[in-house]
């Protein structure tokens, strides 16, 4: 028996997510909000002639490069390089409007997916979407990739930018990553 949307509620809400229904299709619309920008996410289950997946993807993006662009040649080459770099996510880029996306499929034939393989598909999905759109903005913005962030720095931004809400603990180890003194953090983009 393949996935339903019932079955994708059911896991959306077991990883307390904070959706609504699309009233057009089986899919799920929710907004995430990270250090580079805010993003709506569509949680779509397609049947297509292959079989069933499951695909993330963002739409109204907030980026865009069109195709007369004069750094448009660095973004497809930013684009080709996260690409190249990730595992799960892959970034796309429409030459109908310039817009920029990032998606992820999974497909589930007669499977189904686990609230455990749910809860990672979003949570990586998440963090290389906000970590590549970052680099993607810079491109646009500048013509120049500006390359993969360390995760020192990411971590440093990250207390900086949360210093009054974060937990003295959780402070504490953003600032010791940030000075190369933390533990060894392996984040696969």
């Amino acid at each position: 028996m393949a996935m339903t949307l019932s079955d994708l509620e059911k896991l959306a809400k077991g990883a307390n997510l904070r959706y609504f229904l699309d009233p057009r299709r089986p899919a799920l619309m929710l907004s995430v909000r990270g250090m580079n920008g805010n993003y709506q996410i569509l949680l779509l289950l397609e049947d297509i002639e292959d079989g069933p997946f499951l695909q993330f993807r963002t739409i109204g993006s907030e980026i865009f490069c069109p195709a007369k662009h004069p750094h448009l040649l660095e973004v497809l080459k930013t684009i080709g390089s996260i690409n190249y770099s990730t595992r799960l996510v892959r970034f796309g880029w429409d030459p109908s409007d310039g817009e920029i996306i990032a998606q992820a499929q999974m497909w589930v034939s007669d499977g189904m997916v686990g609230p455990g393989q749910f809860k990672e598909m979003f949570h990586n999905f998440c963090i290389v979407l906000d970590r590549a759109f970052g680099r993607l903005k810079q491109t646009v913005e500048t013509g120049h990739d500006p390359g993969e962030e360390d995760i020192r720095i990411t971590a440093q931004r990250t207390a900086d930018q949360m210093s009054d809400s974060l937990p003295p603990a959780l402070r504490e180890l953003l600032d010791r990553v940030a000075k190369g003194k933390g533990p060894k953090l392996q984040i696969d983009i």
